[in-house]
């Protein structure tokens, strides 16, 4: 076989004491970084994460990991019953979360945004409105905050939102939040509870 891969030029022949050829060297940080950057941008979560785990970066690491557990979780199947959906559920909620810590530590305030609007979004697929609404809020997404503040009911909350940051708000949903908001706190007042809805009209 050496003689046949030899007449080939298919091999490399070394003696004793001559300059063996370096077969492999190992990749450096910065190299490992590179791949990870190339493979996340790429949507291969999972193989980036363990690039930037041989390159020593754990933010990486776990917004890579968070991307990942995302992406299962939309690769949950959903056979129409209770316990798939559950399966679902929980993971769109591990997801969630895991943006939520992203969100907390990103640097900056664009990162900040991008987290926060991911953590929202799984958690309404989790089906849960209420922490989904509080992330749209940290995200700066007012408008979505506020219509999954009604539909939870938490006009407390949805008339907060839309009194402080009325200007990033489309004013169709803020003026449907209010005229329900209103009758909710009226009704509410029939009952015998005092709202500080009253404090509104003085503001519009």
């Amino acid at each position: 076989m050496q003689i046949f891969w030899t007449s080939k030029n298919q091999i490399q022949n070394c003696t004793p004491g001559t300059d063996v050829p370096r077969l492999a060297v190992s990749s450096s940080p910065q190299e490992w970084e590179k791949s990870g950057r190339t493979l996340f941008q790429n949507k291969r979560y999972l193989q980036a994460m363990h690039c930037f785990e041989r390159a020593g970066l754990n933010r990486e690491v776990s917004v890579s990991r968070t991307y990942y557990l995302r992406e299962q979780a939309r690769a949950t199947p959903t056979t129409g019953s209770r316990q798939a959906l559950e399966l679902r559920q929980n993971a769109f909620s591990v997801a969630a979360e895991a943006f939520l810590q992203c969100g907390v530590t990103a640097t900056s305030a664009r990162e900040k945004k991008v987290y926060f609007r991911n953590a929202g979004d799984c958690f309404e697929h989790a089906d849960n409105d209420f922490e989904a609404a509080q992330a749209y809020v940290e995200a700066r997404e007012f408008g979505l905050a506020v219509k999954l503040y009604r539909k939870c009911g938490m006009f407390d909350e949805a008339v907060d939102v839309v009194t402080t940051h009325r200007e990033y708000i489309e004013a169709d949903v803020a003026e449907s939040l209010l005229d329900v908001a209103r009758l909710f706190y009226f009704n509410r007042n029939e009952l015998g509870y005092i709202s500080p809805f009253s404090m509104m009209y003085r503001l519009f």
